[in-house]
């Protein structure tokens, strides 16, 4: 069976169906938990939080480096006064922050929604507000 040849270029042409347009979302990746949807003239990306079970090495680790911290403050604060117990702050505020970051892999869901002409990036947990942003 012959085939025919494309008059521009001369090569070979496979077939003249032109195959359907496919949407941009079709369906999520296999073991993904992010959800994406069209709202009006609007493309909405949520992406929910790990929780407990995928933030527990960060949260465990959270728990026994502030219940260490505040052994060696009693403890400093006790033998060698607070201007001793003070030096515990750094550590105190590294604590904080992982804390913080353990409660954020835990609670936090982030939401993207993309428009023609703007889009929003908004990350919420425990109902509030943990970040915000928007652009054109």
């Amino acid at each position: 069976r012959a085939r025919a040849l494309d008059p521009r270029t001369g090569v070979p042409v496979r077939s003249r169906r032109r195959r359907a347009a496919k949407t941009a979302i079709e369906r999520a990746p296999a073991g993904t938990a992010v959800r994406a949807s069209r709202v009006g003239g609007e493309l909405l990306i949520e992406v929910p939080s790990k929780g407990l079970r995928a933030a527990s090495g960060t949260f465990g680790f959270a728990v026994v480096w502030n219940a260490f911290v505040a052994f060696w403050t009693v403890s400093a604060a006790a033998g060698g006064g607070l201007l001793f117990a003070a030096f515990s702050l750094p550590f105190w505020s590294a604590g904080a922050v992982m804390a913080r970051k353990a409660f954020q892999e835990i609670a936090e869901e982030t939401t993207l929604t993309i428009s023609p002409d703007t889009y929003s990036l908004k990350s919420v947990a425990a109902g509030r507000v943990m970040a915000a942003g928007s652009g054109e």
